[in-house]
């Protein structure tokens, strides 16, 4: 597993992610996303997302993000 987690670095919804990697040991590239422009966010989401934070996987091009619909949460991903 090769996850990489695009952030806003001071985010709070950031930070805990990062926090579970380094408490499991496991390496994590982090990609700053630039807050006037999420253009690559909603690329790689085909438009469905544009928050942070956003977890792929480069060995197999999955994403994991939060969507909300109508006030309920789930877990979306995408390959």
């Amino acid at each position: 597993m090769s996850p990489v987690l695009y952030q806003l670095p001071h985010s709070p919804y950031c930070i805990p992610v990062r926090r579970v990697f380094e408490a499991l040991g496991v390496a994590c590239d982090l990609v700053n996303v630039s807050n006037a422009d999420r253009s690559d966010l909603i690329r790689r989401t085909h438009g469905a997302y544009y928050q942070v934070p956003l977890l792929e996987d480069r060995d197999t091009g999955r994403l994991v993000y939060e969507r909300s619909e109508e006030h309920t949460s789930e877990l979306q991903s995408h390959h």
